[in-house]
């Protein structure tokens, strides 16, 4: 039996995206422990968790408790495997590493997209670069899943032993399906779409980090049928919808085909 760690930025990630590697590990009889920040309520059960207040500005005062916090925890603990997601979590989990001791342990970090390309032109680039830079000795294993962060991987060099490409995420069958032709009729009527209409989608939340704004000023640029749909919520998203016609996500969602 291994003891895991796995962690995210937040609890909500691992419910959304991590639940069956989380039940595989428990099923195949490891110890896990999932740390990130919010609760441990919908997490396979069998997974310990444990609440670290990561926080998304990367300079916050926040994430070094959130650090601290790890580096207990790993001292204590002493794993065998840590698992990172997410670019904050991933880092500050990796400096904790560094200021417990690493020892037997072996770290593998998957990269959901670096924010950054390898010349690192902006001085927010050149920091983040700076940061995975700092957390590469104690990196054994990168997973990446496209390839650009390849490239920037293995220019940069950060890992210590081993680089592997995911070949695709997948997609659960049974629940995505290509809809049929009345189906697509049916949306595109909820929604307000002519038949001629070309419909972009960029689901997204609405920050200066997402940049919508970039996507509605090209929309002069491209045919009169283009049409730009940004689901999703945000600090911006007031600031960003007025002037446009916008659907309340409850209202437009209730009359979609399931």
């Amino acid at each position: 039996m291994s003891r895991i760690l796995y962690c995210a930025s937040t609890a909500g990630h691992l419910r959304s995206f991590h639940l069956p590697y989380l039940t595989a590990l428990i099923q195949g009889g490891h110890r896990v422990t999932a740390a990130a920040a919010g609760t441990g309520e919908g997490l396979p059960e069998g997974v310990d968790f444990v609440d670290v207040p990561f926080t998304k500005s990367f300079t916050s005062v926040r994430n070094l408790r959130a650090m601290f916090r790890l580096a207990r925890l790993l001292g204590r603990e002493r794993f065998d495997l840590v698992l990172t997601h997410t670019s904050l979590a991933a880092f500050f989990t990796r400096a904790a590493l560094r200021l417990a001791g690493k020892r037997n342990t072996r770290v593998v970090n998957t990269v959901h997209g670096y924010l950054f390309g390898e010349a690192a032109a902006t001085p927010r680039e050149k920091l983040l670069l700076a940061a995975e830079k700092l957390a590469a000795p104690v990196t054994d294993d990168v997973l990446v899943m496209n390839g650009e962060d390849a490239r920037i991987a293995e220019a940069c060099r950060l890992y210590r032993d081993r680089l592997v490409a995911i070949d695709g995420m997948g997609i659960h069958g049974a629940r995505f399906r290509p809809p049929t032709a009345a189906e697509r009729a049916d949306a595109r009527q909820a929604l307000g779409l002519r038949d001629g209409d070309f419909a972009l989608l960029y689901a997204a939340e609405f920050s200066l980090r997402k940049n919508q704004r970039f996507l509605i000023e090209c929309l002069p640029s491209l045919p009169e049928n283009a049409v730009l749909l940004l689901p999703g919520q945000g600090e911006l998203w007031e600031d960003w919808w007025s002037g446009y016609e916008y659907y309340d996500d409850e209202d437009w969602m209730a009359d979609l085909p399931n």
